[in-house]
């Protein structure tokens, strides 16, 4: 069984980008990954959260910013050690595109699309592994939204059963459950690639985890494939494009389960890293 733990990330007002992403393991693997954060988070009095660390929030208030920085540095180092055979994935939608390509759409619509994307993608991982996989999101106000987007894909007569039979069980809790914790950094990670790109460099995290990630998100080219296939009215629309728009596996590549293209060559680049990952039509 392949267990995976999902997180979403956004701007305040869910007006720029609005991201998913999470941790993906075997169980072993993920209770030896379990030990090692709460070895490093034993002296946090609440869950961590990745926002709260980096901008001295919460129960950061009082940390000097290099101790907040040291702590994700060596979280970060959890996730990408290579030891517990833990990969992470991310996936993101820009709003006003979406707006831009679907101008009725609903309020949570950007969110759905996100779901039901992260939902299909383990899908496929699950059956290339020949396994099922558990899914878990945190408790929020998308659990409900979440919760029928699994529940329709698993009705839905048209998803091969190769693959959607791989979907064992959804589940949801809060930051208590430690990989939620990671979940929430991958997530918050995929969020900032989408809204710095052309603007910043790629942050330290995500090189941090360079080799044990998949990251990507909705281009215009897409988007308009997915309406001409019927989305949002028709969720076939998500699992029936073309196989280079969804993540691609690489193995021996450092990572058990996920990789968006060839390694790169020395240090990434924003340019070069967005190429790889992002989705095209």
């Amino acid at each position: 069984m392949i267990f995976s733990y999902f997180d979403d990330s956004s701007d305040d007002k869910r007006e720029k980008h609005i991201a998913v992403g999470g941790i993906i393991g075997h169980e072993i693997w993920l209770n030896l990954f379990e030990g090692r954060w709460i070895e490093e988070t034993k002296d946090l009095e609440k869950p961590f959260r990745s926002t709260d660390c980096e901008c001295q929030h919460g129960q950061f208030t009082e940390w000097e910013k290099p101790d907040c920085d040291a702590l994700m540095k060596r979280l970060v180092e959890v996730i990408a050690d290579e030891n517990y055979g833990v990969g992470s994935f991310a996936f993101s939608v820009s709003v006003p595109l979406y707006r831009e390509v679907f101008p009725d759409s609903g309020q949570n619509d950007p969110v759905r699309l996100v779901v039901a994307h992260a939902i299909v993608e383990m899908a496929r991982l699950a059956k290339k592994h020949e396994e099922k996989i558990q899914l878990w999101f945190e408790e929020g106000p998308f659990q409900s939204l979440i919760n029928q987007t699994y529940i329709d894909f698993k009705a839905l007569e048209s998803w091969k059963w190769d693959e959607r039979g791989r979907l064992s069980q959804i589940s949801f809790n809060d930051k208590n459950l430690i990989p939620l914790q990671a979940a929430d950094l991958i997530a918050r990670e995929g969020y900032k690639i989408a809204d710095n790109h052309g603007r910043r460099p790629v942050r330290k995290p995500v090189l941090g985890i360079w080799n044990r990630m998949a990251m990507g998100w909705y281009t215009k080219d897409s988007l308009e494939l997915l309406r001409t296939k019927g989305w949002p009215n028709d969720l076939e629309a998500v699992i029936s494009l073309p196989d280079n728009c969804y993540v691609q596996e690489k193995r021996h590549d450092g990572s058990q389960y996920l990789k968006t293209d060839t390694a790169a060559q020395g240090k990434p680049n924003a340019e070069k890293f967005l190429k790889r990952s992002k989705l095209t039509s």
